[in-house]
């Protein structure tokens, strides 16, 4: 599992790598500084291969999405 610091700074990467733009819509993803955190447009780590499928909490198998 992720620290809380190891997973903002996942979604910080991910936040610049997208262009700010969610992998599900294409809309500007807010700043999550600005939402509460369970907002639902705040920014969510989203796997690509799923957890119960064996996927990891890495850059490499995320995408953010609102």
């Amino acid at each position: 599992m992720a620290s809380t610091t190891q997973a903002r700074n996942q979604r910080r990467i991910l936040r610049w790598a997208q262009s700010s733009l969610c992998a599900g819509c294409g809309m500007p993803l807010p700043s999550p500084r600005h939402l509460v955190r369970y907002h639902p447009d705040y920014p969510t780590f989203d796997h690509v291969t799923l957890r119960s499928a064996g996927g990891r909490r890495l850059l490499s198998n995320g995408l953010l999405k609102h």
